[in-house]
């Protein structure tokens, strides 16, 4: 992944959010290696990644297109056709879940097409290329982060730390597969029509939608958090 990123970087392909290219060289390896582990994370147990990906590629080739952007466009709708394929193929063969080179490979494609789309025109370059991709990314962004708080919390007790991300914790809630399945999708959808709605409208209110998304992450991780230390306190 970090030799990807320096070949990406060196074609001028990658982030340049600021003027130092070595500030610019670590936030690539930090949203690549972050991107590709969040989808590797998140496809266990169930095998979220690839229903993930395919949305997330829509939303891609949705921005895209606006854009004019027809390399990106394509690309992103040829990676969906793809994760959707596999979707399909799992579908009709239950428990058959992609590798975790499978998953970080198709993360690391989104973590690169994630950053071609140009920003809307009426906003600020930097910004809008720094929140868009975060936006379109924000579930498996979530997850991630989510895993990092039960590790920390988990001071070594085995159990906890075994919970890997969002779907465990809500499995153990008591939700069936299916639903943590079919709500996990729902939010990747509803998130990729918001990623294209504050794409299109004013600045102000995109960024006032964008703050009430990270807002309602915030406190969704608040009581997932809750929930997890009542659960392992009554064990």
């Amino acid at each position: 992944e970090i030799a990807a990123v320096v070949v990406i970087s060196s074609t001028g392909l990658g982030i340049a959010l600021v003027s130092s290219d070595t500030v610019n060289f670590f936030l690539n390896i930090l949203w690549f290696v972050a991107i590709a582990n969040a989808f590797k994370l998140i496809d266990h147990p169930i095998g979220l990644a690839v229903g993930v990906a395919t949305i997330t590629c829509l939303t891609l080739f949705a921005l895209a297109s606006t854009n004019g952007q027809v390399l990106v466009a394509t690309l992103s709708i040829g990676l969906a056709g793809s994760t959707a394929g596999f979707f399909i193929h799992a579908i009709h063969n239950y428990g058959v879940l992609p590798g975790d080179s499978s998953t970080r490979t198709i993360g690391f494609l989104i973590a690169f097409l994630s950053i071609q789309v140009d920003g809307p025109v009426n906003w600020i370059e930097g910004l809008a290329n720094a929140l868009m991709p975060l936006l379109v990314c924000s579930l498996v962004l979530f997850n991630l982060s989510w895993v990092i708080v039960t590790r920390l919390l988990a001071r070594g007790s085995p159990a906890q730390a075994g919970q890997r991300g969002v779907s465990h914790q809500l499995l153990a809630m008591g939700l069936g597969s299916s639903a943590v399945r079919g709500w996990s999708f729902f939010i990747a959808g509803a998130l990729g029509v918001l990623s294209y709605v504050i794409y299109r409208i004013d600045q102000a209110v995109g960024m006032l939608l964008t703050g009430l998304i990270g807002l309602g992450f915030l406190v969704s991780g608040a009581l997932l958090v809750k929930a997890s230390l009542h659960r392992e306190h009554q064990e």
